[in-house]
């Protein structure tokens, strides 16, 4: 089985089709991409990161990186810029360490981490693709993390879910 096998777990659910999320990513923990569905992708860049009402500091983001170093630090990141998907910034709500989950807000959405060893799943949904949701993105994502570990992939899970504007 490859590994864009394994984000069919992510898309599909019996009873629901193949609707469950909008997007969705495997990659290592260094965040080298195992497989991503289309257009799906961590990026890096430089972007002015806010320090009050009249001054900007040009900051080097790195979104795996990031990610990476908020599930090593029981959900907060030590690097500057926070954690971003796809230029996007997210905030930390919560960090539940017998789950090993942690749960991010955005604008209009969020997303939810489940850390294990060996790998990251991350997977998205939009509010305005009918038949996706955040509990629905949750499950598939948490099915799947469980699948790889028994199958001796140990995985972070990541979960975005967000909005788009119409």
């Amino acid at each position: 089985m490859s590994w864009n096998d394994y984000l069919g777990y992510l898309t599909y659910k019996e009873g629901v089709g193949d609707n469950c999320v909008e997007a969705g990513m495997i990659m290592g923990h260094d965040g080298t991409p195992w497989a991503a569905t289309p257009g799906f992708a961590l990026q890096s860049y430089e972007f002015d990161l806010p320090i009050d009402e009249e001054h900007t500091e040009k900051v080097t983001v790195n979104e795996a990186a990031n990610i990476i170093d908020a599930l090593n630090n029981n959900g907060v990141t030590k690097l500057k810029g926070g954690i971003r998907i796809m230029n996007t910034k997210y905030m930390m709500v919560k960090y539940d360490a017998d789950k090993k989950a942690a749960y991010c807000s955005r604008v209009k959405g969020g997303a939810c981490i489940v850390k294990t060893a060996q790998a990251i799943v991350i997977a998205t949904y939009g509010a305005e693709n009918a038949g996706q949701s955040v509990g629905l993105c949750n499950e598939q994502v948490e099915k799947l993390a469980e699948y790889l570990a028994g199958q001796g992939y140990q995985a972070f899970v990541l979960i975005f879910y967000s909005e788009k504007k119409k």
